[in-house]
């Protein structure tokens, strides 16, 4: 009976080590989504603000704020037909 008991925790502490291993693998990957995630939100960021940018003309080459600046290829070269 002592034998089976001591089979038994030797079997159990094995497992808590394959378990405490696979924990520390899934802390170290969640480390690095962690970083990942914030370095993705970070770079959104940062495009966004300079989409806003030229959006709103704000920087050199940006969009000019008036209608011939949405007006289609097509309709301007008409235009310089006629």
């Amino acid at each position: 009976m002592a034998k089976d008991l001591q089979e038994e925790v030797e079997w159990l502490e094995h497992k808590v080590e394959t378990l405490e291993k696979h924990i520390e693998l899934l802390e170290r990957e969640n480390f690095h989504l962690r970083g990942m995630i914030t370095k993705t939100i970070h770079s959104l960021e940062e495009s966004n603000r300079e989409t806003k940018k030229m959006i709103y003309g704000q920087t050199y080459g940006s969009v000019v704020k008036n209608s011939d600046s949405f007006t289609p290829y097509y309709a301007e070269s008409e235009d310089e037909e006629d």
